[in-house]
């Protein structure tokens, strides 16, 4: 049985190392794209990829919000151009397959119903007082776990049967998976679960709060009933009077709010596979992590600045500029609204205009880049 992963990842040196590492122990390759972190997640990432050559770094090109389902569905047709896969499995950085054997993983797959999905339940890694702080590697700091007891599988997976039609996508969240706009039924795994570490401490949670605030507010289809959690993080970080956080706890079950009904269960993860080489490059620097954040947002307004000069010295390519940029923003208007559509017609055309935009932005970045640049050189 063939079996690969795919990966959308953002700021996670603490956890990356581990990540790629055990889960190579199930999956026949990995692909990943690196969302311009700016911590060492890709220093790491190179530093594997020289070890492991089934290990796919990718960049999708995208700078734009948060668009989680649309970038996963675009990786999973990208591996399957690659190969014709049994098994493609989303795994964020901080999800690992919990097996006692490559043998027990493959046995549940093969078990999944023709035409349905499969799906892992999950087992959910806490944050304890006692944690010590001077253990680098999470899945040593982190001992306990609280079992969340979802009465569906927390992710699903996509199979070959599924997959050989290509009209199969993934949801906003990537937790459910859709086939023609449909949610695909989901065969939960009966044995292998995955192990998840979602918040490593009250800085991860911090750091995760304000990176996924940025990511949303700055989303075309923004809405504040989106993102609840988020919002209530934010809220929580404004009433602080230093830097520093006064409600960790508050803070940390906006992410995992079973932790306050649910007794935590001290079991190590007994399933890990592989350990960390560069317990150096896994250290966490919040303020480094927000100056990114900082960067990202300084690049769009520069991004914007740029377009009113242009208009304003009166560059004769201006408004053919301002004009590719009013057609992204109505083709991502139009799409937005088939997506919301349960007519299979407006379905597939949504794949068409989906497929042409991203072939015309790619033929277009280049001569933007060239143009912003010949601009700013005039300019100086």
């Amino acid at each position: 049985m063939r079996v690969a992963s795919i990966s959308l990842v953002k700021n996670e040196a603490d956890i990356i190392e581990c990540f790629v590492r055990h889960n190579l122990a199930f999956v026949d390759k990995m692909f990943i794209i690196d969302d311009r972190s700016s911590d060492a997640t890709p220093e790491i990432l190179r530093l594997l990829r020289d070890e492991f050559p089934n290990l796919e770094i990718i960049d999708d090109q995208w700078r734009g919000g948060i668009a989680q389902g649309q970038r996963t569905t675009w990786l999973l047709q990208h591996a399957l151009k690659e190969q014709d896969w049994d098994i493609v499995t989303a795994l964020d950085a901080d999800e690992f397959i919990a097996a006692t054997s490559r043998q027990e993983f493959e046995e549940d797959l093969a078990a999944i119903p023709y035409g349905m999905a499969g799906g892992f339940f999950e087992t959910c890694y806490v944050v304890s007082p006692d944690d010590d702080p001077a253990i680098v590697d999470p899945l040593e700091r982190l001992h306990a776990q609280i079992d969340r007891n979802a009465p569906v599988p927390f992710k699903a997976i996509v199979t070959r049967a599924l997959s050989r039609n290509g009209n199969v996508s993934y949801d906003p969240g990537n937790h459910g998976v859709c086939f023609e706009g449909k949610s695909v039924a989901v065969w939960p795994l009966p044995r292998v679960r995955l192990a998840h570490f979602p918040i490593r401490s009250a800085e991860h949670a911090v750091v995760k709060a304000l990176t996924h605030y940025v990511g949303w507010k700055s989303c075309h289809r923004f809405t504040p009933d989106l993102a609840l959690h988020v919002m209530r993080c934010i809220d929580i970080l404004k009433r602080q009077p230093e830097f520093s956080i006064a409600q960790r706890e508050e803070l940390i079950a906006q992410f995992i709010p079973e932790m306050a009904v649910c007794a935590r269960v001290e079991r190590r993860f007994l399933e890990r596979r592989g350990t960390m080489k560069w317990p150096e490059l896994a250290q966490r620097q919040p303020f480094a992590l927000v100056v990114g954040l900082l960067d990202e947002l300084i690049g769009r307004v520069t991004f914007g600045d740029q377009l009113a000069l242009i208009g304003s010295t009166g560059w004769s390519e201006s408004d053919r500029l301002r004009t590719l940029m009013a057609e992204h923003h109505a083709l991502q208007n139009e799409l937005t609204d088939l997506r919301r559509s349960r007519s299979k017609l407006a379905a597939a055309f949504a794949q068409v205009l989906r497929d042409k935009m991203a072939r015309k932005f790619r033929k277009r970045r280049l001569r933007i880049q060239t143009f912003l640049a010949r601009c700013r050189g005039a300019g100086g």
